[in-house]
């Protein structure tokens, strides 16, 4: 493992370990599935729903993911014409519409989360599997990427500020 791996914070592995984890088990139970429906005529009722519902984990793991990465919907076309600096600002600009545009959507999927959770809808292959628990994949997205987008932007004044006293 490299040096930089190792200092690396924990919470700066938390959507990368989400995603493989849970893409692990959605392919383990896919294949498991067609391996026992092709040989066996026999599948569980619950797996396709479960598959799903870490599908939307593992997208809004990545949701979040893409904003530490600074990968989320940019109009990197803007530098090459306002130039490097002028074309900063525009960006930290576009990122605070993006932040508050998920702030908002992560405020209305959590309403509807509730309500879900209120009426006690669970899923129709998985009983035992509460609905809300999906609109908390948005919720838990949402305000990640909101936190790893504003992350993103204090190591970048922070970097500022180290490089201007140097």
């Amino acid at each position: 493992m490299s040096e930089a791996v190792k200092r690396e914070p924990f919470y700066n592995r938390i959507e990368f370990a989400i995603i493989v984890c849970f893409f692990t088990i959605m392919v383990v139970i896919t294949a498991f599935t067609v391996f026992s429906r092709y040989f066996f005529a026999f599948t569980f009722s619950w797996a396709e729903q479960l598959t799903r519902l870490l599908f939307v984990y593992v997208s809004f793991a990545g949701v979040s993911w893409a904003g530490r990465l600074g990968a989320h919907m940019r109009v990197s076309a803007v530098t090459l014409f306002l130039g490097e600096k002028r074309g900063k600002y525009v960006f930290w600009f576009g990122d605070g519409i993006a932040v508050i545009v998920a702030l908002y959507l992560a405020f209305h999927i959590a309403g509807i989360m509730m309500i879900v959770y209120e009426r006690g809808q669970v899923f129709s292959a998985m009983p035992w599997m509460p609905v809300w628990v999906m609109y908390l994949a948005g919720v838990l997205g949402m305000l990640g990427f909101c936190c790893r987008v504003v992350q993103g932007r204090v190591i970048e004044i922070r970097t500022l500020f180290k490089n201007k006293e140097n």
